[in-house]
């Protein structure tokens, strides 16, 4: 009979109810995962509306935003636009590690001469383009080892400038719009993701 009061037998008894508790706990972490997983499979293009004063989080090094000019058929559904800098970037944060297509709507409307873009995607030198004065989209394949498995993809645009008196803005492209959109299975969850998940399970 003491034996049930023994340390040894209490401590065992502590264990076995841990581990009783502990089951539901990892079958929950388990199932959000799975779901998590599954989730990235099907997940919607990601869209950063450059200009529309909801993308302070996710760009930087961009001027303030601006209106487009009357007239534009293109732009009449569109909140606004940003002037790049020498060097500006927008951020695509936990997209995931996958192959996907980046689309860029610039523009570069200059007093004299074309601009030349440089556009890099998580450092590596992606594509050069010269805009044109008007609003086009360019599109760039991006692959799931540029990405990398920290999920995130950094787009950076060098751009030689120009200014305009009396604006002492240094400028480089006008930026509408980013998109980012997947192009098939399999997607690994970014660890962002994961840890915001086993954060929501504590």
């Amino acid at each position: 009979m003491n034996d049930l009061f023994s340390p040894t037998a209490r401590a065992a008894t502590t264990v076995t109810s841990i581990i009783a508790l502990s089951r539901p706990i990892f079958a929950l972490a388990l199932a959000s995962l799975i779901l998590l997983a599954l989730a990235y499979q099907f997940a919607a293009p990601m869209t950063i509306d450059v200009g529309s004063g909801n993308d302070t989080a996710l760009i930087q090094g961009f001027s303030f935003r601006e209106n487009f000019a009357n007239g534009d058929p293109s732009t009449s559904l569109r909140t606004g636009f940003r002037w790049s800098g020498a060097r500006s970037e927008i951020r695509f944060w936990g997209i995931g590690d996958q192959d996907g297509t980046l689309k860029l709507r610039l523009a570069a409307p200059r007093p004299n001469g074309s601009a030349r873009v440089q556009v890099f995607a998580n450092g590596k030198l992606t594509a050069e383009v010269q805009p044109s004065a008007d609003f086009q989209e360019f599109v760039f394949p991006i692959d799931r080892a540029t990405i990398g498995a920290g999920g995130d993809l950094i787009v950076t645009l060098a751009s030689d400038t120009f200014s305009q008196a009396p604006d002492p803005r240094e400028l480089g492209v006008q930026v509408d719009r980013a998109r980012f959109e997947a192009r098939g299975a399999p997607i690994l969850p970014s660890p962002r993701a994961l840890y915001l998940v086993a954060l929501a399970l504590l």
